[in-house]
């Protein structure tokens, strides 16, 4: 799936997004059931006011708290809204490597222009099982997948992982770093991936 964004380009095999990429707040009704006119609002907004794409469901739509069919749910108003003016990055990582390639799938599947992949963080996995657990994401669909790396309270994953992950599958190209000090990662992911 190619598709011509002023935002998201090609450029001698490699994308590059430019700009800001906001996950969507997850509005909900009295009863919790999800405001699915407020959330098409925000995504109408965050498009009009220039972000370069857009992604749910992420941290910040609370997806801990949703059930699969409304993490699906929140994913098929995200795309179905974005209706191609920007690109729309569906947020799939789940508690095991089997759900997150079926979330993924279905992304991919409704139009979806990208992933971005949380690693489980249920229980500690090495960096040999977490390697193993993006590899099978990437390689279970065709679209851009960013890795995100939420460590709120540490280092998070070692730059090596990225840049092996990057070598092993090509559509593993953009890294979201939610660490402490992620400059100084990012300058290590720069450094040994060679630019």
């Amino acid at each position: 799936q190619s598709k011509d964004w002023t935002n998201l380009t090609l450029q001698g095999g490699m994308v590059k997004l430019r700009g800001v990429v906001p996950v969507m707040l997850l509005p909900v009704n009295a009863d919790e059931s999800i405001d699915e006119k407020t959330f098409r609002t925000q995504v109408d907004y965050a498009i009009e006011t220039g972000a370069a794409a857009v992604c749910a469901p992420g941290f910040a739509t609370e997806f801990y708290k949703l059930s699969d069919p409304e993490r699906y749910r929140v994913a098929k108003i995200l795309v179905d809204q974005t209706a191609g003016r920007v690109p729309a990055f569906v947020s799939t990582g789940s508690g095991s490597v089997h759900s997150t390639v079926e979330f993924s799938r279905y992304a991919e599947s409704i139009g979806a222009d990208g992933l971005m992949v949380v690693a489980p963080a249920w229980c500690p996995l090495g960096v040999g099982e977490l390697t193993e657990f993006y590899e099978a994401v990437c390689r279970s669909v065709s679209i851009p997948v960013m890795l995100q790396d939420a460590d709120f309270t540490g280092g998070g994953l070692p730059a090596k992982l990225f840049v092996d992950l990057a070598e092993r599958c090509s559509n593993f190209i953009f890294a979201k770093l939610e660490i402490r000090l992620p400059g100084i990662k990012c300058a290590e992911i720069i450094r040994a991936s060679k630019g």
